[in-house]
């Protein structure tokens, strides 16, 4: 495990993957050996191989929530939204789920314009309680606000948003056309200029923030197990 972990942390996805496999199948057993795998597969780009071994894995391990997590996150990066919320919600519906889950399940929900305002927004709360400075989670939330007509709530997500991640370039753009919606135009004006600065960053915060959730999760069990 702690080899393949290493892996993972330095990017080395084809590395682990192959490293997770042999672990897998010298220790079936072993929930966190298959979930490095699919995250192995799915941080190195093959994405239906992580989808099939998230599955098989669920099939043996049914109330394990990362794998529901993983799973659900590589149909919705496949634009499979309906599919992943309805795997999200089984999750979330099953034993201790993971705060990110809800998060997902919140995001995805929002994707597929859904109505539900108050379960998204009830889920974004749980997601912000476990997970560091989720400015994923404030963003989502304010995307709900303002689909309320909730301009001043939404403000304020996005400046919990941009407080929490400071160059996080959509989020400044998102708060200078509300800053302008409400007459704040100095301030519009001052985000602009954020946003301007930041925008050739291309960093895709979802995928990194489950990584970091992930590599959590198989680092715990490291220290836990040891060597696999």
């Amino acid at each position: 495990m702690d080899l393949g972990l290493y892996y993972l942390q330095q990017h080395a996805y084809d590395q682990a993957a192959r490293v997770l496999e042999r672990g897998a199948t010298l220790n079936p057993q072993s929930p966190f050996l298959h979930l490095g795998l699919s995250l192995a597969q799915f941080l190195g780009g093959r994405k239906a191989q992580s989808l099939e071994s998230a599955e098989k894995l669920l099939k043996v391990q049914p109330d394990f929530s990362p794998a529901f997590l993983l799973a659900a996150f590589v149909l919705d990066v496949n634009g499979r939204l309906k599919d992943a919320e309805k795997l999200a919600a089984q999750g979330l519906a099953r034993p201790r789920p993971t705060a990110y889950l809800y998060y997902l399940h919140a995001a995805i929900l929002v994707k597929l314009e859904s109505k539900d305002y108050d379960r998204i927004l009830k889920e974004l709360a749980l997601a912000g309680r476990d997970i560091p400075d989720c400015c994923l989670c404030s963003l989502t939330a304010s995307k709900v606000h303002k689909a309320q007509g909730n301009f001043p709530a939404a403000t304020a997500d996005l400046e919990q948003a941009v407080r929490f991640a400071p160059d996080y370039a959509d989020a400044w753009y998102r708060l200078a056309s509300l800053y302008d919606r409400v007459g704040r135009k100095a301030d519009a004006a001052q985000a602009r200029i954020r946003f301007e600065r930041l925008k050739a960053d291309k960093e895709d915060r979802e995928t990194n923030m489950l990584r970091k959730g992930f590599l959590q999760t198989l680092s715990g069990e490291g220290q836990s197990a040891g060597s696999q």
